[in-house]
């Protein structure tokens, strides 16, 4: 069973990963740093983290073919 099976759920998949990244990126990493006296650095470090993961599945995402 292929959890991808045409270019347009590829494609959608890939966009909603760079998506979800950079939410990820200005929700828990980005705002805190607005308010500097409620900064948590364990909150920016894991977002920072969750969206580089999210931008790289992303990226594999966007180069993969898909073999029909």
């Amino acid at each position: 069973m292929r959890w991808i099976r045409t270019k347009e759920q590829k494609d959608n998949l890939a966009k909603y990963c760079w998506d979800f990244s950079r939410i990820v990126l200005a929700a828990l990493s980005i705002a805190p740093l607005a308010k500097p006296e409620t900064v948590d650095l364990r909150g920016v470090v894991f977002g920072l983290t969750s969206g580089v993961i999210f931008a790289v599945f992303g990226y594999i995402l966007d180069g993969k073919e898909v073999k029909s």
